[in-house]
């Protein structure tokens, strides 16, 4: 009877030494976590603005370069065949549209004044053009697979985009295309003859580079769990496993309304049998969510042993 007592009690101090423990160490395990996140964070927040003013400095490259050029006109006379497409729709049409001028320099249909600027910058440099209710792309130093530009998009006179450059007001924005998503600064410039807005220089900078990819899927707690990326729809842009991308964080059971539907906060979620604690950070300029995750058999390594030794 004594033996089975003292054995009862070391299973009974067993027991609440596992649940105090356990819930110590998911709760420090959570703490790091969101420590993590936020660092990581920060180091969002430091791309952005180094991002936003590196699309500045680039807008006034362009803006230079333009006035070195000389003064802007539109050559009625001078007309190109342009094939055109609505960049929300995708409705495409064939244009003639006459050539905008800078000084000299023919700019729609010809990129050699934007080639000048996209020599020592990453980002794409573009000018777009007012014509017939559209706001269209003439040049751009971005080549497709076959070699040709990426031109013809074009914002309709019912898009906030073109309903600010008409008014003379600058825009920046998010765009978005497949998995990529990208910022871009528009500001209006206007002719010299009658001083109307004819068009705006753009400078288009994507977000998720190679380098800032890299580093979110080298973020994690202590060498356990990861880090990732999913967007205001919840698909997962960024994940080191690859697997997960284009997954849908609500298919992780139990994790939609924490990771999508609010602004930043805890997270529990399962995949593939395994609870996982996480913390997420929305980011708004992005509309992005940065989330980091361990599972809870990572955070309670160790402690079993630990309890186990305690109670012999």
């Amino acid at each position: 009877g004594s033996i089975g007592i003292i054995i009862l009690t070391i299973l009974i101090i067993t027991l609440a030494n596992f649940y105090q423990s356990k819930n110590s160490f998911l709760s420090k395990g959570q703490t790091s976590i969101r420590n993590v996140s936020d660092v990581l964070l920060k180091t969002i927040q430091l791309k952005y603005n180094l991002q936003k003013e590196k699309i500045e400095a680039d807008m006034g490259a362009l803006m230079a370069k333009q006035k070195s050029a000389g003064n802007i006109m539109v050559v009625n006379a001078r007309t190109i065949d342009l094939d055109i497409h609505d960049i929300k729709t995708g409705r495409k049409e064939k244009i003639t549209i006459p050539k905008l001028i800078f000084g000299l320099q023919f700019v729609t249909g010809d990129n050699n004044l934007v080639d000048k600027i996209g020599k020592f910058s990453t980002s794409d440099i573009a000018i777009y053009q007012l014509h017939d209710n559209k706001l269209i792309k003439v040049s751009s130093t971005t080549k497709n697979k076959d070699g040709s530009r990426q031109i013809g998009e074009y914002y309709t006179s019912g898009t906030e985009i073109y309903k600010k450059i008409a008014a003379g007001n600058q825009i920046i924005f998010l765009t978005k295309q497949g998995s990529d998503i990208s910022m871009r600064f528009l500001k209006p410039f206007r002719e010299n003859i009658e001083n109307k807005i004819a068009g705006a220089y753009g400078v288009t900078s994507k977000i998720l580079t190679n380098d800032l990819i890299e580093l979110i899927t080298r973020v994690n707690v202590g060498g356990y769990g990861y880090s990732f990326v999913s967007d205001a729809d919840g698909t997962i842009l960024v994940h080191p496993d690859k697997a997960y991308i284009s997954l849908k964080v609500d298919e992780l059971e139990n994790s939609g309304e924490k990771i999508t539907n609010q602004k930043s906060g805890p997270a529990v979620y399962k995949h593939d049998g395994r609870t996982y604690r996480a913390y997420t950070n929305y980011f708004e300029p992005w509309h992005l969510y940065f989330t980091t995750a361990v599972s809870e058999a990572e955070l309670m390594t160790g402690v079993n042993r630990q309890i186990l030794t305690s109670a012999g």
